[in-house]
């Protein structure tokens, strides 16, 4: 939803203002979901990158014994 058709919707009942701060909102929800998804992707990157240069076998046994 754009501005134009909330400012139509909102401004016969006199809430300009409060078209405004929805439209900011939803901006800045964009501008964070923007965000995260760049980190999501580099983080998956890097754990791949320490999968794939730690040996095949580490992590596969526990020792817990002291």
């Amino acid at each position: 939803m754009n501005l134009v058709s909330q400012a139509s919707q909102v401004s016969s009942q006199g809430g300009v203002a409060q078209t405004a701060q929805i439209y900011a909102l939803n901006q800045s929800k964009q501008a964070a979901a923007n965000g995260v998804l760049p980190l999501i992707s580099s983080a998956v990157q890097s754990s791949e990158q320490i999968r794939a240069s730690n040996p095949a076998h580490l992590g596969q046994n526990v020792d817990d014994t002291a």
